[in-house]
Order: C-alpha cells, then sequence, then structure tokens
C-alpha cells in the first residue's frame, strides 16, 4: 500500500480546494439568468413618437374636452405610440398665432358643453414667440396650489406674450405659464396663469405693472405681489399687492398703499378703488395737500 507523504498530502488538499471552487463558480454562472433574461421580463420604456408640423392649426384635448388650439409656423409633438394624435405628451411650439384657451365643461353637463365650435366656449385669446408645452411638471407649482391640485397640464409661453379675455383684458409679459389643475377635493378642474417675471395688464383706463401676477380664468381675480403700481387718468396708486377683479373692476390693496388722486399726495390702509363709479376709500387715510410756493 503506498504511503502519501505530508508534502503529497498538501498538493491533493489544494487540488481539491481549488476543483472545490471552480465547480462552485461553474453552478452559479449556470443559475444566474442572462441579461436577455433580465430585459425580457424588466417592463419596457412607453414608446414615443415625434413629429413635426409646420405652418399648421393644432387642438389638445384633455379628458374629452378641448383645452387649448393654435395656429404655428413649427410644432413639434412627442406622444406615446399608438396615441391619438391630439394625446401629447409634449410638445415645442414656435411662432404661435390665433392661440385659443376654452373653458372647460360643467362635468353635470359634458356633452352640451365640450363643443369645440362653439365660439362662446372660449374664455381667452394668446400669443407668444415660442412655447413649451407638457403633461409633466414643467415649472413648479406655487406651493399652496400644489397642496389642494393635481397638474393635469402647463403651457410655458415666451417672447412677446399677449392674453386677452373676452371682456377685453390685456395681459402682456416676457413669459406666462398657463395650467390646467383638478381639485383633489371637490374634483373640478380649472384653469389658473402665472406670470413670474413681471406683467402688464389693461383694462379699460386702467395700468396694472406688478412685479409677480397670477389668475384663476374662473372668477378673474388678479392677483398682484411683489411690488405694483396702478395709473388711472386721475392718479396712481403703489403698493407691495393688490387684488384686481375684471368682474367687478374693483382693485384691493389689503396692506399699506401710497399714490395719488387729482394731484393730491395720500398714504392708505385697505384702499379700494371702484373703477366703474371712480371712487376710493380706505380704513385709514393720510392726505398732503400741494403748497402753492411764493405766496405771503
Amino acid at each position: 500500500m503506498p504511503v502519501i507523504t505530508p508534502k503529497a498530502q498538501r498538493r491533493y488538499g489544494t487540488l481539491g480546494f481549488l476543483l472545490l471552487a471552480a465547480g462552485l463558480f461553474v453552478l452559479y454562472r449556470w443559475a444566474e439568468p442572462s441579461s436577455s433574461f433580465l430585459n425580457t421580463n424588466s417592463p419596457a420604456p412607453v414608446p414615443t413618437v415625434t413629429m413635426r408640423l409646420e405652418h399648421a392649426p393644432f387642438e389638445s384635448y384633455t379628458n374629452g374636452h378641448k383645452s387649448w388650439s393654435v395656429w404655428a409656423e413649427r410644432i413639434d409633438l412627442e406622444r406615446t405610440a399608438g396615441a391619438a394624435m391630439s394625446m401629447i405628451q409634449s410638445a415645442t411650439i414656435e411662432g404661435i398665432r390665433d392661440g385659443v384657451l376654452y373653458r372647460i365643461p360643467d362635468i353635470a353637463a359634458p356633452i352640451a358643453a365640450a363643443s369645440g365650435h362653439n365660439k362662446d366656449n372660449r374664455s381667452a385669446s394668446f400669443c407668444a414667440d415660442r412655447g413649451r408645452y407638457s403633461i409633466q411638471n414643467l415649472d413648479q407649482m406655487p406651493a399652496d396650489w400644489a397642496q389642494n391640485y393635481t397638474l393635469q397640464w402647463q403651457f410655458r409661453l415666451m417672447g412677446s406674450v399677449r392674453l386677452q379675455t373676452l371682456a377685453g383684458e390685456k395681459l402682456m409679459a416676457d413669459s406666462m405659464t398657463l395650467f390646467e389643475l383638478t381639485n383633489r377635493h371637490s374634483g373640478k378642474s380649472e384653469h389658473r396663469i402665472v406670470w413670474d417675471s413681471g406683467a402688464q395688464m389693461i383694462s379699460k383706463k386702467v395700468r396694472i405693472h406688478s412685479n409677480e401676477m397670477r389668475m384663476d380664468l374662473s372668477d378673474k381675480v388678479l392677483e398682484c405681489t411683489n411690488g405694483v403700481r396702478c395709473t388711472y387718468p386721475e392718479g396712481a396708486i403703489q403698493t407691495d399687492r393688490a387684488f384686481f377683479s375684471m368682474k367687478e373692476s374693483l382693485l384691493r390693496c389689503p396692506d399699506q398703499s401710497s399714490g395719488t388722486e387729482k394731484k393730491i399726495t395720500y398714504a392708505a390702509d385697505g384702499l379700494v378703488m371702484d373703477v366703474k363709479r371712480q371712487l376710493l376709500s380706505a380704513n385709514h387715510v393720510q392726505l398732503k395737500f400741494p403748497v402753492e410756493q411764493g405766496k405771503n
């Protein structure tokens, strides 16, 4: 019977360990799923299709109702493959003309209100040099909106932006963002607008300049913040914050304001200007009358 020396025992032990390690590695590689298997079982990305339209009109729909329409020099559309042409995910639009924003139909009567051929269904018209539309959140919504509303879409307009309501109020800015939002509690959808880089509003003989503006198109109350100046034929008003009701033609300044009225300078708290009746009222007013020079 052959005798195995200690040196040979060490060699056999090392060889056995190597064979065991090699076997375990081969077994692991055999059991490991292939990359093709992993790709087959992981969810595939949703394919998108990009289409370009030139010198063409376009209409966008949300939940069966017409949201907005434009004529544009160039429209680059991005939508899910197989989806309807109007169901776009995003769009880059150049040379926006004849833009129309449509009222959201009443939930109780969606069929009668959803007709896109009824001109009375329009809520505002707009134009701009370019725009970016998306069903995703391009710009951060105001914090108080984000708490109570779900975004349906937003449309960022840039360059020589003009918006006009049916009543004739005109708003001009370098940029403006349109939102369609759904209230999480009531389920009602609304159109809201934000001007975050300054804007000017003209309503008959009243002009309002503000560093920031926003508006709910349903109640047509323009909220002006971060520095506001209002001018009209009889004078001017300056304040940090103001609310202008387009339906009532009322300007409300809840904080301290200053201004001139028929060459009389004043400071006021809780100022209200009734544009129709050409009246000013306030909770507290300090007047400064002009003093004529050169008289004894």
